[in-house]
């Protein structure tokens, strides 16, 4: 973080704020805000139809011992809502879980748990630095989500340096949404995330992407279909454990408990509502392929990729833009599974894939082939993927889908 003087404020556009409170049902709900009041966005939110509770978890900081040992006392103490039979749809967290160990993280949600719905959203803010403010800044609303701040530049202290995978670990049910950096107005020492709690995301998405998903899906009933590589993979629960898990299929409207659950960590990438909702996507361009968990730089591995049948729906071009994209981040040894259909033509949009509860696979919204397919064999999609090989291939025709399965390895190097 570049050093500025008490005399000289700084402004922050909190972009990541500004979409999140634009996503947000106009019926209003409730707001938990862990900064001070003096912010003025509990004034916002008040005038938008929703209750607020501030609880400056900060004021608790200067009793801290140096190994935050005593934190479960003092925030026990401070809370006033512990008990309280309350559900929250935000939570403002600023920038105060860049001063707490991750073992005070952990308190702190676990004390908060039940105060989280399936639609909670919870608001962040990190600092990107090697060094952050010695305290929590006062972030001032001026207007439009511009905030004033402004802290003492002689008075700085190593940046924790949480990483997002160790954070949402200690967070329990949360995954990551978006991610803001260096857009129009944000100080460049500021990342903002949008996290969402739960396995399953609030049906009301960001507008961009409600729309995409209208156009894209429509609800459909569920069929059990048999993917026997997939659900041998998705058997070794205790390797699973261990793993990081990217889906690249549709976020709302699917059952994702079984993998949230038996994952070390879940990510979810709505690949083809990215591509189409900037594009139709029989003109995308491979440039267009716009992971944002791979853009923002996290997770820093991921050991399984689930891809469903999204590569179907891709040009070869986005095929290896994907391929080269995702190899980036997988070490070897990592998995990508694949689903090609056995027709010679596929559907105008993907089927939508989940696995339930029990480990049953299931799909809806499986649709009559009216595309050629990008991919004919196992050797014209791995020319498109020349950092994969071949783990394990099944021809799906007697499971009465016609779907085939790829399980592809990601070679050394």
């Amino acid at each position: 973080m570049k050093t500025h003087g008490m005399a000289k404020p700084s402004y922050h556009r909190a972009t990541g704020l500004e979409n999140l409170m634009e996503s947000l049902d106009s019926s209003g709900g409730t707001v938990l805000d862990l900064g001070p009041l003096t912010s003025g966005t509990t004034q916002t939110f008040l005038n938008s139809g929703y209750k607020c509770f501030v609880e400056d978890i900060a004021e608790v900081f200067p009793a801290l011992n140096a190994d935050q040992s005593n934190f479960q006392s003092l925030i026990e103490d401070h809370l006033m809502l512990t008990n309280r039979n309350q559900t929250f749809d935000v939570v403002l967290c600023w920038d105060v879980l860049n001063y707490l160990t991750l073992e005070s993280i952990e308190i702190l949600f676990n004390l908060l748990s039940p105060n989280f719905n399936e639609h909670t959203r919870l608001h962040m803010m990190q600092y990107t630095g090697a060094n952050i403010p010695a305290t929590p800044i006062h972030f001032r609303l001026q207007e439009n989500f511009s905030f004033e701040f402004s802290y003492d530049s002689g008075r700085l202290i190593p940046s924790p340096r949480h990483t997002l995978i160790k954070l949402l670990k200690k967070m329990g049910g949360f995954s990551l949404q978006h991610s803001h950096i260096n857009q129009q107005g944000m100080h460049q020492s500021i990342k903002e995330m949008v996290l969402a709690f739960g396995s399953h995301f609030s049906q009301q998405e960001y507008k961009g992407q409600t729309h995409v998903e209208k156009v894209a899906y429509f609800s459909s009933e569920n069929t059990t279909i048999s993917l026997p590589i997939l659900s041998e993979v998705l058997s070794r629960k205790g390797q699973m454990q261990e793993m990081t898990l990217l889906d690249l299929g549709k976020k709302t409207g699917r059952e994702t408990h079984f993998l949230n659950r038996h994952s070390g960590q879940l990510f979810i990438e709505d690949l083809f509502s990215t591509m189409a909702w900037k594009k139709k996507l029989a003109d995308a361009e491979s440039e267009r392929i716009n992971l944002h968990i791979l853009r923002a730089q996290e997770p820093d591995e991921i050991h399984l990729v689930l891809s469903w049948d999204i590569f179907n729906f891709c040009s070869e071009e986005q095929i290896r833009t994907l391929g080269a994209a995702l190899s980036k981040k997988m070490p070897a040894g990592s998995l990508l599974h694949v689903i090609g259909y056995a027709e010679h033509q596929v559907p105008k949009r993907p089927a939508v894939f989940s696995v339930q509860e029990n480990g049953t696979l299931t799909v809806s919204n499986r649709l009559a082939g009216e595309s050629d397919r990008p991919f004919a064999s196992t050797a014209s999609l791995m020319k498109l993927l020349p950092d994969f090989t071949v783990s394990a291939f099944h021809y799906g025709n007697d499971t009465g889908h016609g779907f085939q399965e790829y399980l592809l390895s990601r070679k050394p190097g």
